[in-house]
């Protein structure tokens, strides 16, 4: 849990992130130790205080080794990593669609393009169909066919006779 990879820039992390990784590294001994209560994760993480610290960071449950006291200059970091990030793939994904038929793909075409990765590594379907209706003002997403499609005309209204120039 404490690998680099992890707490790359040793901020603070979504406290689902360190779930999914105990949970899918550990599965048998997450069950028998956490188990599947209802807050059992968040009742495991507050009984090892010495070690972690919850937090709320923009309203959302955040957890932060104890070691990494210097976590909002991390978060920052991280933050600026994950824009410059963002703008890579949406610039990479905006090229692949225009140059497929009908400006569209499939999640899973996208995800098999060897560009298709953030400062992470490789984009899964779920973090890639996230990142997708974040920027809905250049892409959409139809979940019948998981498909992946170009935004043309993001402001429809401003080409409508109603937003035409008052004065005529």
């Amino acid at each position: 849990v404490s690998t680099q990879s992890t707490w790359a820039y040793k901020g603070s992390v979504p406290i689902e992130r360190i779930q999914n990784i105990v949970r899918s590294n550990y599965e048998q001994l997450y069950f028998d130790v956490v188990g599947t209560r209802h807050n059992s994760w968040r009742e495991f993480i507050e009984f090892f205080t010495g070690y972690f610290c919850l937090i709320q960071v923009d309203n959302k449950w955040r957890i932060r080794l104890k070691t990494h006291e210097n976590w909002e200059a991390g978060d920052k970091e991280q933050k600026k990593a994950s824009r410059e990030s963002d703008s890579k793939l949406a610039s990479v994904l905006e090229t692949f669609l225009r140059s497929r038929d009908g400006l569209c793909c499939t999640v899973d075409d996208f995800v098999a393009h060897p560009e298709c990765k953030d400062s992470s590594g490789p984009v899964l379907r779920g973090d890639l169909v996230r990142f997708v209706k974040r920027h809905s003002d250049k892409f959409s997403y139809e979940k019948e066919g998981f498909r992946i499609l170009l935004v043309t005309n993001p402001n429809p209204e401003s080409t409508s006779p109603t937003n035409s120039d008052p004065a005529s």
